[in-house]
C-alpha cells in the first residue's frame, strides 16, 4: 500500500474597481506569509482582477502597492477560494 502525504491548498483570487465601479488595471498586490515575508507579487489585469492558487491552508496576508495595511486572510479548507472585492 502507498500512502501519499499531500498539503491540501486553496487560492485567493483579488478584483479592484473605483468608485465609479471601472475595474483598475496594472495595481500590483503583494501575497505575504504569516511573518509578512512576501510569497507572491500579483498585478491585476483589464478586469481588476488577480489571483494566486496552491497556496497551503495557512493565514495569509495581502497588501496593495498604494496602501500601508496589510489585511489578514485564511485559507481553511481543500480547495477553498477567498475572494475580495476591493473599491477605492
Amino acid at each position: 500500500m502507498i500512502i501519499k502525504n499531500e498539503r491540501y491548498k486553496g487560492r485567493v483570487a483579488i478584483q479592484v474597481k473605483d468608485k465609479n465601479d471601472n475595474p483598475i488595471a496594472g495595481l500590483e498586490c503583494g501575497i505575504y506569509d504569516e511573518n509578512k515575508k512576501i510569497i507572491v507579487n500579483l498585478k491585476t489585469n483589464e478586469k481588476g482582477q488577480m489571483g494566486a492558487k496552491n497556496l497551503p491552508l495557512e493565514t495569509y496576508y495581502y497588501k496593495l502597492e498604494d496602501k500601508k495595511k496589510y489585511v489578514e486572510f485564511q485559507i481553511k479548507e481543500k480547495d477553498e477560494t477567498v475572494i475580495f472585492k476591493i473599491v477605492g
